[in-house]
């Protein structure tokens, strides 16, 4: 038999083509497109000279070309078609898709398989408008989303082959048995006094009896579960079809969830003679959709207290796998390990989980995840004193950090754990950890950045020589305060000081016993000022004084004081030793005066000082006729 021909007559059993979206397909698209966070989602199924989208997201054409379209790789190779870069790819470069709208980039799509696995009909695909190299952690999702709508395909054609079978039909021995035993979904037929009248192998093996027609419902659920649905109950026995989802757990004590349909039987005479109950096991789709979810609510701040800042995250995950604990291990600067538990019961201390600790060290060792559904069937922990809080299941994964891993991020329960992991589970631990490495890596970047801006900063405000403040950042704080004493009606005085003879110092013994001198005298000029003054060197030998909130009188004081100090103090060379001398102008502001002329007035009596034979503060406190004398006069070089 011709195999495409045996797939379109599977494809067109279904029945699906030309028909409406539905919220069953359309849930798995929006995940999907949440998932890989890209605009465009499809449920693809490939027809003969054409695909068409049974569901679509961010998209308008219901159907495309089949000449064009990428799902018909999946088709051929049976397997998931990852296209991170159309354009580089030589198979779809020239695809009218891709040079023409919607300007396809990247492409992923899992197949869709028929019920007997035989067949592909199309595709579940993700596309984006850019090259994305980034989704490979994704794919696993993608698949589960395609088995599941895979599985929705085959459900849909069987719960209709169902409905159409009981449609014309009055009693039992009319109903289609081969179809309804093996229907994936479960299936009971329920007499008006809440008896079962017909049940199926699939419904047989969820109930925790063995289940036999003219069993009562409520013996059979018992009690608390019989509460829960009896109310949708009277009201399909009112002849409404009713739709809800029930959670309970199949005989083995594992938890499932169930969307549940009542649908009533009528008689000729429209009275309901028996209720039809159609369940579909949607524990592996809600389980998808916590994790997708968990995923979008996943954040890490970046700050040096990451166990803190994760708390939350870390504890959402942990709930959502059913966990107790989680934990991050992190490298230490002295190259140990070091465990933060960040979600746990009150009164936990790490030392009570040896097996969990050991677990974290397999991670960070591996490189790789963890997943253990029971530790007491792992060899690689039967020698380990199970602690306090002995574990029974784990799931971690490494921290990875510019190709290095520098710790792990883990989650334990002191139970097993429900079932085998989904792989969207692993992934979710997964990149749980690539979340809090990608933060770790941002912080560091951060710390860099600030610091490479510190040194900037500092080179732009900052004298190379003695490391005060220069020319530029002294004149913006001075800036400063004749703004502040403008707004809050207070006073300042700015002091300019030039070293006396200077040159002859460069002169005699050299520029290195020169810059020393400059040195020493800007220590000296450190010491002996206020914390809240300011002292920066504005050229050569000259450096100038902030002296906020201080009056002529105080400014005039406090530099006498500091001139002091110059002449006193011994500068050493390595010739003999030196004494200098200093000379100062101090102005104390005035109302409405600018910062240049309160500069050039403290320049002024600098000048004066120099003139009067150096070594000496001159001030406001001074008159004022030498003032106006230099002004008048043109002034001379400083020596």
């Amino acid at each position: 038999m011709d195999t495409e021909k045996a797939r379109l007559d599977a494809l067109h059993a279904l029945n699906v083509l030309e028909t409406a979206q539905e919220e069953r397909f359309d849930r798995l698209t929006r995940i999907a497109a949440r998932a890989f966070n890209a605009p465009i989602a499809l449920v693809s199924l490939v027809d003969r000279d054409r695909q068409w989208f049974k569901s679509r997201q961010g998209l308008d054409v219901c159907e495309t070309p089949r000449s064009l379209a990428f799902c018909e790789h999946a088709v051929r190779s049976r397997e998931l078609v990852l296209v991170p870069d159309a354009t580089k790819d030589g198979r779809f470069k020239d695809n009218p898709l891709v040079t023409g709208d919607p300007n396809i980039r990247f492409y992923a799509g899992a197949p869709l398989f028929s019920s007997c696995g035989r067949y592909v009909l199309g595709t579940l695909c993700v596309i984006d408008t850019i090259p994305r190299m980034d989704t490979e952690p994704h794919l696993p999702i993608l698949e589960d989303l395609a088995a599941t709508a895979s599985h929705e395909l085959a459900a849909g054609r069987a719960r209709e082959q169902m409905e159409h079978a009981l449609s014309g039909l009055d009693d039992e021995r009319s109903l289609h048995r081969l179809v309804i035993e093996n229907m994936p979904a479960t299936l009971a037929v329920i007499n008006t006094d809440l008896t079962y009248k017909l049940i199926n192998q699939s419904f047989s093996q969820f109930s925790h009896t063995m289940l036999r027609p003219g069993m009562r419902m409520r013996d059979v659920l018992g009690e608390e579960r019989f509460a829960v649905i009896e109310p949708y109950l009277k009201r399909a026995l009112e002849g409404h079809t009713v739709h809800f989802e029930a959670a309970s757990t199949d005989k083995n004590g594992e938890p499932v969830n169930y969307e549940i349909r009542y649908q009533p039987n009528f008689d000729a005479h429209g009275n309901v003679i028996s209720l039809t109950s159609l369940g579909t096991d949607v524990t592996r789709r809600r389980r998808l959709e916590s994790s997708i979810a968990a995923l979008a609510r996943m954040h890490f701040g970046a700050t040096a207290n990451l166990a803190e800042n994760s708390q939350d995250a870390l504890g959402r995950v942990a709930d959502l796998l059913n966990m107790r604990f989680a934990g991050i291990m992190r490298r230490s600067p002295t190259g140990q390990f070091e465990s933060t538990v960040t979600h746990a019961p009150d009164g936990f201390q790490i030392g009570g989980m040896p097996v969990a600790k050991h677990l974290m060290r397999r991670v960070v060792s591996s490189g790789d995840c963890v997943a253990i559904e029971d530790v007491k069937i792992d060899p690689d922990v039967s020698g380990i004193t199970p602690g306090k809080f002995p574990i029974r299941a784990f799931a971690g994964a490494p921290i990875v950090v510019n190709n290095e891993v520098i710790g792990g991020v883990g989650f334990a329960n002191t139970a097993p754990h429900t079932g085998k992991f989904l792989d969207i589970e692993i992934e979710v631990v997964r990149l749980a950890g690539s979340i809090i490495a990608r933060e770790i890596a941002r912080t560091q970047a951060d710390e860099k950045i600030a610091s490479r801006e510190r040194e900037l900063h500092e080179l732009a405000t900052t004298d190379p020589l003695t490391n005060l403040p220069n020319r530029r950042e002294l004149l913006r704080r001075g800036q400063c305060e004749v703004d502040r004493a403008r707004r809050y009606e207070t006073t300042f005085s700015i002091a300019i000081m030039d070293i006396d003879y200077f040159k002859s110092i460069n002169d005699t013994h050299g520029h290195a016993t020169g810059d020393l001198t400059l040195v020493e005298t800007a220590n000296i000029l450190k010491n002996a000022i206020r914390t809240v003054d300011c002292v920066g060197r504005i050229g050569g030998e000259e450096f100038a004084l902030l002296l906020p909130e201080t009056p002529a009188n105080g400014a005039y004081e406090a530099m006498e004081k500091v001139r002091q100090a110059i002449e006193a103090h011994t500068y050493f060379s390595k010739d003999t030793d030196i004494k200098i001398s200093a000379s100062f102008g101090v102005a104390t502001h005035q109302d409405g005066e600018s910062l240049e002329d309160l500069m050039s007035r403290a320049d002024q009596l600098l000048y004066l000082a120099k003139q009067s034979g150096r070594n000496q503060v001159r001030s406001d406190l001074h008159t004022r006729k030498h003032l106006t004398l230099l002004s008048v006069s043109p002034r001379k070089p400083r020596s």
